[in-house]
């Protein structure tokens, strides 16, 4: 599945060791998703939501910088913004893609060619005010289903680094 060079590889190799930075890439299948709970508690594509962003998954960007990240990804046209608005604060957001044809990681130098069909649910971040009420697990249910009936995808991916500490 992997597209790898040998530079990369040896990249990635020495990265290991020095940082012991590791990405975990979690898959499902389209039979599987559809014998998950549903939630719906997250618009999609409420690009207006991201006004109410005060605190972003990416700490080496501004908020502004962030802000313009999600325009890149609205202008693609493959990514899709999930996110819940409460009491004038974006709490939750999360991204899904379709279809997924690469996923380059610059922080490891690899990249991840997911098969044809795939959905990919990367970039979550919950608000500090608003962690333990489930709202990342609800989310990914919501995802993974709209991937399926809405985008059309056989399988989905995640991609977590196993260093995230929430």
């Amino acid at each position: 599945m992997a597209n790898v060079t040998l530079r990369g590889l040896s990249r990635a190799v020495l990265r290991r060791f020095a940082e012991r930075r590791e990405l975990r890439i979690y898959a499902i299948s389209r039979e599987s998703i559809r014998a998950l709970p549903r939630h719906h508690h997250c618009l999609r594509d409420a690009w207006g939501d991201l006004a109410f962003l005060d605190a972003w998954s990416y700490e080496n960007l501004t908020r502004d910088q962030y802000v313009e990240t999600a325009s890149t990804r609205r202008r693609e046209g493959i990514h899709h913004l999930y996110s819940l608005v409460e009491n004038g604060v974006l709490i939750h957001y999360g991204w899904v893609s379709y279809p997924q044809l690469r996923a380059p990681d610059a922080a490891l130098g690899l990249e991840f060619i997911p098969p044809p069909g795939s959905a990919v649910l990367w970039d979550y971040s919950t608000h500090p005010s608003a962690r333990g009420r489930g709202l990342y697990l609800k989310t990914l249910w919501q995802c993974l289903h709209d991937a399926v009936e809405i985008d059309g995808a056989k399988h989905a991916f995640i991609y977590v680094y196993a260093d995230n500490p929430v």
